[in-house]
């Protein structure tokens, strides 16, 4: 008797079982984490028949872990210098800002309640798009948008819309694969360049604690409907629902670490967004914060 061919057959049918379970494992847990056909379909028409439609697809709802986040530390000497370019300019200090002014730019980095927040304003010729396409547009963005974070965090856009004669543009950071919703740049492009922008970056040191379970997102969405007011007759679209990390205003305190935890972002046809607590299932405001 061939002991060795034996030994060999087991072991190749012990190679597919353990194949075949893991697959079979695989597959119970994607199909546990994210909705079926059949489910997005009966989402869309609840929602329809509450005044929402939804043109976006929907994240799946792994169980994720928390992120801890360093306050804002700005290299305010580089940036300016990276934005200015050799032009001159001159400081000021006020109760309200740190201010960094030429004769065509400003940099602010702002105090109080808004502190970490760098608010940019001015024209540079730096970041003027080729043409007034979305293409360009989006070039001269993303360029601007790692100038002005030094080219620190690995940013993606999140947000691109075209008004009369200006776009809206927001990226956001991801990191390891997750984004960072209050990790942001957000700017207003016309053809004239960059005018103005929005930057706030907290630093992202490591993943914490066990991953929990989430809220799943139809779940996010029905409580989303059920919790905001509406004008009656009036059908709202909800353009995208992506799934990352944020902080609330008060997460920092007297301390320089946070926990930023897992949010749904809801962003609706007119620019409004509304954050949902994927831990909780709750929303964390119902006043509507505008993209714009």
């Amino acid at each position: 008797m061939n002991w060795n061919k034996i030994m060999n057959i087991f072991i190749g049918f012990f190679l597919i079982m353990n194949i075949c379970i893991f697959y079979i494992s695989y597959n119970n847990n994607q199909q546990k984490h994210t909705l079926s056909p059949e489910r997005t379909q009966q989402l869309r028409e609840i929602l329809y028949k509450n005044g929402f439609a939804l043109y976006s697809h929907v994240p799946e709802n792994f169980p994720m872990r928390k992120v801890v986040l360093h306050e804002p530390q700005i290299n305010k000497e580089m940036i300016a210098e990276v934005i200015f370019n050799g032009e001159s300019f001159k400081t000021e200090f006020t109760a309200e800002a740190e201010k960094y002014t030429s004769n065509n730019q400003e940099l602010k980095y702002l105090k109080g309640n808004q502190k970490g927040i760098l608010s940019y304003t001015g024209t540079n010729d730096n970041y003027i798009p080729k043409t007034y396409t979305q293409k360009d547009i989006e070039e001269v963005g993303e360029k601007f948008a790692e100038d002005i974070t030094l080219s620190v965090p690995n940013l993606e856009l999140t947000f691109s819309k075209v008004y009369d004669d200006y776009y809206v543009l927001e990226y956001n950071e991801v990191y390891k694969d997750e984004i960072i919703f209050c990790n942001y740049v957000k700017m207003k492009i016309s053809s004239k360049g960059v005018e103005q922008a929005n930057i706030l970056r907290y630093a992202p040191v490591e993943f914490a604690g066990k991953k929990e379970k989430l809220y799943p997102v139809d779940e996010a969405l029905y409580n989303f409907v059920d919790s905001i007011e509406l004008d009656e007759g009036e059908l709202y679209s909800i353009k995208s629902i992506d799934l990352g990390y944020d902080i609330s205003s008060n997460s920092f305190g007297e301390n320089i670490l946070a926990e930023a935890i897992p949010y749904y972002r809801i962003k609706l046809h007119n620019e409004f967004v509304f954050y949902i607590n994927a831990y909780t299932n709750e929303l964390r405001s119902k006043s509507l914060e505008s993209m714009k």
